[in-house]
């Protein structure tokens, strides 16, 4: 099991907090925010019947895993198993609950650069814009 204590924080988003991973530098280590969960692993702050739907707090991970098998299964004919998303290596244990280890996308200069970030300094452009409608 690993301590996130241990482990160096990236980032966070609304739903996840991202750690870099311990030993491998290509990869990311993404944990719920337990502050989302209850007690027994539910979506905090919902309805009962909602909050405690299968997976729980871990739906996001599910989402995760089923887009990248949906894009494996998609390419199965040419093995082409690069997209343009993360790809999923596993899952471990941690002190705060299950995380999902992926791949660590950066920029070619090793900058991370979210949608968000380009926004703010206004350096969202066409090319920007039509890489995202292509992968939507």
């Amino acid at each position: 099991m690993l301590l996130t204590k241990n482990l160096k924080l990236l980032g966070q988003g609304t739903q996840k907090i991202v750690f870099e991973h311990p030993v491998y530098s290509d990869k990311i280590i993404k944990i719920m925010n337990p502050k989302h969960a209850t007690a027994d692993g539910a979506r905090a702050k919902q309805h009962y019947l909602r909050a405690h739907r299968s997976q729980g707090i871990y739906k996001q991970f599910r989402r995760e895993l089923l887009q990248y098998l949906q894009l494996c299964k998609n390419s199965y004919a040419k093995l082409n198993y690069t997209f343009p998303i993360e790809t999923v290596y596993g899952m471990i244990g941690t002190d705060q609950g299950l995380a999902l280890v992926t791949e660590k996308i950066t920029s070619p200069n090793g900058s991370v650069v979210s949608v968000y970030d380009l926004d703010e300094d206004n350096s969202f452009n066409k090319s920007h814009a039509d890489a995202l409608d292509k992968f939507f």
